[in-house]
């Protein structure tokens, strides 16, 4: 007369719903470092791959281009530009009328920290010798005293990557210290 009726008891349920419930918080903080590693990680990479296209662009338009890197608001407003012709820009400028808007042959460059997402700061470490500007026969720096030092700190300060630019206009991005990523060589000081 009574059917058996498979299926789960509600102490069962209960039981599974704990045990998935203890391994996401046991999980969550692991992930947490993780997005702020990654969130930096790519940061830092694109102001190199920035940088890097800074220095083709003096070799392919044969043309000095000035790099402008600047942060503000104690780190959390930061941005790196670029500008042909040798002049300088500011990086903060967002009006192409203005005369230091930063621009290679009418084109907007400049590479802006997320104002609605701040999950990077930056300082600038070093810019020694006055301006940093790419001279276009080989790339390199035109002082060859100069060099850029960009520190990049995740938001709570846990994790740090410096991007540098050193005189023969090459760029790396480098761990350093205990607020080290995995993955990346620890820094020189080269610049400083």
């Amino acid at each position: 007369m009574f059917k058996n009726i498979s299926g789960f008891t509600l102490i069962e349920l209960t039981m599974a719903m704990s045990a998935a419930a203890l391994i996401v918080t046991a999980a969550f903080p692991s992930y947490s470092k993780m997005i702020e590693k990654r969130k930096l990680s790519y940061q830092a990479e694109h102001v190199s791959m920035f940088l890097t296209a800074a220095r083709s662009e003096a070799v392919i338009r044969n043309q000095v281009i000035s790099v402008s890197m600047m942060s503000q608001s104690g780190g959390a407003d930061w941005c790196v530009g670029i500008k042909d012709g040798g002049d300088n820009c500011d990086c903060t400028v967002s009006d192409p009328s203005h005369a230091d808007f930063c621009e290679v042959a009418g084109n907007e460059k400049r590479l802006l920290s997320i104002a609605s997402n701040k999950s990077v700061t930056a300082e600038m470490i070093a810019m020694q010798m006055g301006p940093v500007a790419i001279e276009p026969t080989r790339g390199m720096l035109s002082n060859p005293a100069s060099c850029a030092v960009l520190d990049l700190a995740s938001f709570n300060n846990n994790y740090s990557l410096e991007v540098q630019l050193n005189q023969t206009g090459r760029n790396k991005v480098c761990a350093e210290g205990g607020k080290a990523i995995a993955g990346y060589a620890s820094c020189d000081s080269f610049c400083r």
